[in-house]
């Protein structure tokens, strides 16, 4: 196969984020084949990345500890672990490369790909809507699980 076949169309592409806007979401371009998505009820700024075999959602959570915790790597780690056994779907990992032990905030990475065991062109905006919804809902039990913890996610005001 030629390194082109990997690749989704800009048509393609386009026909996903209609598919997005059919399920209410609100779409923005980033690049070929990657764009933003958000629901208006609750605004988390989420970035998908399409290929012609599945969609990968992405998004940042900071976490941020309180100063009686200030050098507690462990709780993080703990934490980080305890929402990756709860999730339904997302996958959580805690960036430890792009920060030093004791910055604040630690980023957590959060991904999710949906594969539908066709080509992602044939998605829905019914699949597209209901992946998303648990995809949100595994963000806000992130954000709700934990008072030690101060989490917020990338949110558009």
């Amino acid at each position: 196969m030629a390194d082109g076949e990997y690749q989704m169309t800009q048509r393609e592409v386009e026909t996903l984020k209609a598919r997005f806007v059919e399920a209410g979401c609100e779409v923005s371009a980033l690049d070929e084949t990657s764009f933003e998505v958000l629901l208006a009820d609750y605004p988390v700024v989420t970035r998908v990345f399409a290929n012609p075999f599945y969609l990968e959602w992405s998004t940042v959570i900071q976490a941020s500890k309180g100063e009686e915790h200030r050098d507690s790597r462990a709780l993080l780690l703990d934490f980080v672990n305890g929402l990756n056994l709860s999730s339904s779907l997302a996958k959580f990992v805690l960036d430890l490369e792009s920060q030093d032990s004791n910055s604040h905030p630690h980023s957590i990475i959060v991904t999710a790909k949906l594969m539908n065991g066709q080509e992602t062109r044939k998605f829905n905006s019914e699949q597209l809507h209901n992946f998303h919804s648990l995809w949100l809902q595994d963000i806000a039990n992130a954000i709700n699980s934990d008072g030690t913890l101060e989490l917020e996610a990338m949110l558009r005001v």
